[in-house]
């Protein structure tokens, strides 16, 4: 009898609705790689359904362990995330074919390799050491010294990404630093301020970016131009989702057009054409169940670093889906972003579930003082 009461008295502040939505959302993307991969795309369904159990695991485990503690001991998850990524700069670094980015380590797993993807990890250290920095700081937030560490903090993590040629990922932390920083109370004309600077040095970013970043850009305005060469794969993404209609073409029945990058860039396009309008709308309602169960856990929370916590990882999830979702419907430009629970990717997953596992723990010790 007490064990059954130890187990009530466990599971009693578990965030169900948080962990089922990221779970249902996972097994819909589970249902996608498997099409894709069928269809030849790539993609390994197996070792995607392995790391969905241990990010299910992880994050169950993390939840019963104080947000507080984890945020004060950050080091933790950001140094290891720092070595990882600086393997990528060495001979151990990967190249996906297909791709003009360095940033995997192949690591020998058993009969087979597994890819590592360092920056996935360092999102979400991001998310933790900027949210106890911002927590830390309180009011100096708006003193130019604090400000000033705040932004050498968030420089280093985008540094890294970009200088390992993923643009994608590095805008990402962008989008992450700016809106933590508005979330933590850094008055907004802070924000506009950067925003007017950082709009006057576009044109000079433009004319020192290689032919082929500027046509990512130019081919949602010249379809046609565009058509195919550097947009065909945009292209064949919304003509697949427009052969779907409201009800799709079928499962397993997709993946005819040898769309490239089916089972993660465009793992949308899958739903799309597959179960049709209803399948991409279904995708659409998971994910904003995710999204309002973090923005009720934050606003749930007693103290900045849990509000924190939370909001970094909402941010992390709504603008990765944005992008993601926007390549497919062709209105971003194509940047390699995956679309977080759906997307094939063992890094990504997992790292998703540890910050799931961090949210969780926010919402199990809101009440608690330490």
């Amino acid at each position: 009898m007490n064990r059954v009461h130890t187990v009530k008295e466990l599971t009693r502040h578990t965030d169900w609705f948080l962990l089922i939505s990221c779970i249902a959302a996972s097994l819909y993307g589970l249902l996608l790689i498997y099409s894709a991969n069928i269809s030849g795309s790539g993609g390994n369904p197996t070792m995607q359904a392995l790391c969905l159990l241990f990010g299910i695991l992880a994050a169950c485990f993390i939840s019963f362990i104080n947000y507080r503690s984890l945020a004060a001991r950050w080091y933790l998850l950001a140094l290891p995330s720092l070595v990882l990524m600086a393997l990528t700069f060495t001979p151990l670094g990967y190249e996906v074919p297909g791709t003009d980015d360095r940033n995997w380590l192949l690591l020998p797993l058993g009969s087979q390799n597994f890819l590592l993807q360092p920056s996935e990890l360092l999102k979400i250290a991001f998310i933790v050491t900027f949210s106890h920095h911002i927590a830390t700081l309180g009011d100096r937030i708006r003193k130019p010294f604090p400000l000033l560490g705040l932004c050498a903090h968030g420089a280093l993590p985008i540094l890294l990404i970009f200088l390992q040629g993923d643009d994608g990922n590095a805008f990402i932390c962008i989008v992450l630093f700016t809106v933590l920083l508005i979330v933590g109370g850094l008055p907004l004309r802070y924000i506009l301020g950067g925003t007017v600077s950082l709009a006057a040095v576009i044109p000079f970013v433009w004319q020192r970016m290689s032919p082929d970043k500027k046509a990512r850009f130019l081919c949602l305005f010249q379809v046609d131009t565009y058509r195919n060469t550097t947009g065909w794969q945009q292209e064949l993404s919304v003509t697949a989702i427009g052969a779907g209609g409201i009800h799709g073409v079928g499962y397993l029945q997709g993946g005819k057009d040898n769309l490239y990058a089916r089972q993660n860039d465009f793992i949308f396009t899958v739903a799309g054409e597959e179960f049709g309008f209803l399948g991409a709308i279904l995708v659409l309602a998971l994910l904003s169940l995710i999204l309002l169960f973090l923005y009720r856990n934050a606003r749930k929370s007693t103290e900045p670093t849990g509000q924190l916590l939370c909001m970094g990882l909402l941010i992390l999830i709504a603008s990765q889906a944005i992008v993601n979702i926007g390549m497919a419907l062709r209105v971003m430009p194509v940047l390699g972003i995956t679309l977080p629970f759906f997307s094939a990717g063992g890094s990504s997953l997992l790292t998703l579930f540890l910050g799931v596992g961090i949210a969780m723990s926010v919402y199990r010790y809101r009440y608690s003082r330490y």
